[in-house]
């Protein structure tokens, strides 16, 4: 039970509730868990409640640093989710709501498929939603390797239905729709009008590293994050294993700081596919797969870290990782994949700030490129020193300080909770516009 005069100090008009798994990594999460701890406290507002995931079944009630933080969901429990909406209605004078969501973090089909249902309740109730939607794909076809389906699977057909029907219904019954890359708004497009949409990107940290633990006689390439067919380790690691092992008398290493993803656990097919990365990593002495990476530990593995590398084989999300990389001002190279990255406005600009071209921030992941890349870092300090740059600048423009802004532009309260669309009359045309951004 929440104590009542706590329950009075929160319950304003002028509060946010925020909806997310929350905290920094912790095992078993996503990377979801992190976003929401950055975003809750990086708005800086008096009253901020955030419904969350219990931990190891564990209900709580902490108050810190003007946050009032109720674990009250479990994953895979479509019937606990229901907590939220519950809860959301006892907090009656709060009309924000911030739902952070990826597929993974509430757990299994039936969960997700309740939160149209959660948001359309809220909304009944005056609760004006901005649903904020991390991962977006509107092919399912381009996963199906990730999810265990053939590609001509009739299944594939079927889910494809209910994403569209998913994005669609939150379309109608959020106050706005958020999403992290202008790539995913025109997916979403199909779906969603795009007056409902708003573009605000990941924030980034702002990280400075202590010491360089980068050898003079080592080079080496870190990937971050838990193992996932599409984040594309397979071909990498068939890649790294296909170059030399030294280059300029610096040993070339590969460390894959992440392991078991607790979002597919129980998955056949996910199992089969970590397993393979391992066997795969564990015939080369170069290459280190670290297991989940504790909080406390990550700033290690970025010092020691000559080149971070995202090389996913599909654009399914604005990627933590890089995100994290860029925290750390360090060199990125990406896949060419993620060539969509461009389309959002101030990634193109960090990119022209820098004087890199698309070619040499995004590469093909096969033997001839990867050595050709790692070479070029390793000769070319000024290709090095633009690699920086970029990260530098696209860590300012994506500072949590900016970002904020945006996000509590959006919260501004409005008198009932109801979006009032802007009517402008048009004289010389003759006509009536109506503007609903």
């Amino acid at each position: 039970m929440i104590d009542k005069k706590l329950f009075a100090k929160y319950n304003k008009k002028d509060g946010l509730l925020i909806i997310s798994e929350y905290g920094l990594f912790q095992k078993g999460s996503t990377g979801l868990s992190r976003f929401a701890f950055n975003t809750a406290q990086s708005l800086k507002r008096s009253r901020i409640i955030i419904l969350a995931n219990k931990i190891d079944g564990d209900s709580q009630i902490l108050e810190d640093n003007n946050s009032l933080l109720i674990r009250c969901y479990t994953k895979n429990s479509p019937i606990s989710l229901l907590n939220i909406f519950l809860l959301a209605l006892k907090f009656n004078k709060v009309q924000s709501v911030l739902f952070e969501f990826e597929f993974a973090s509430y757990g299994n089909i039936l969960s997700v498929l309740i939160i149209p249902f959660i948001v359309f309740l809220m909304r009944l109730f005056g609760k004006r939603v901005f649903f904020a939607i991390h991962q977006v794909t509107d092919d399912l076809k381009r996963l199906h390797q990730h999810l265990g389906l053939e590609k001509r699977s009739p299944l594939l057909w079927f889910f494809n239905l209910g994403l569209g029907w998913f994005y669609f219904s939150l379309g109608i019954f959020s106050e706005k729709l958020i999403v992290l890359e202008k790539e995913f708004m025109l997916r979403l497009a199909k779906f969603v009008n795009k007056n409902k949409m708003v573009i605000i990107p990941h924030g980034v940290e702002n990280i400075s590293l202590p010491i360089n633990l980068s050898k003079k006689n080592e080079f080496v390439i870190l990937v971050f994050g838990y193992i996932a067919w599409y984040k594309g380790l397979d071909r990498l690691i068939d890649s790294f294993n296909n170059i030399p092992s030294k280059i300029n008398g610096k040993t070339i290493r590969l460390v894959i700081a992440g392991g078991y993803s607790q979002a597919q656990a129980g998955k056949s097919h996910y199992d089969r596919y970590y397993q393979l990365i391992i066997n795969s990593a564990s015939k080369n002495k170069r290459i280190r797969v670290t297991g989940f990476v504790p909080e406390e530990k990550i700033i290690d593995y970025y010092a020691a870290a000559d080149l971070c590398l995202v090389p996913y084989r599909e654009f399914v999300s604005s990627s933590g990782p890089f995100s994290l990389a860029l925290s750390f001002a360090k060199p990125i190279i990406l896949s060419k994949e993620l060539k969509d990255y461009t389309k959002s406005a101030d990634f193109e600009k960090a990119l022209a700030l820098s004087g890199l071209n698309q070619d040499e921030l995004f590469i093909e992941i096969n033997p001839a490129v990867l050595k050709a890349t790692v070479k070029k870092i390793i000769f070319d300090r000024k290709y090095q020193k633009q690699l920086i740059n970029f990260s530098s600048n696209l860590r300012k423009l994506r500072s949590w300080n900016k970002i904020s802004r945006q996000y509590n532009k959006i919260f501004i309260y409005k008198k009932k909770g109801v979006f009032l669309p802007k009517i402008e009359l048009n004289l010389k045309h003759k006509n009536l516009q109506i503007n609903y951004s």
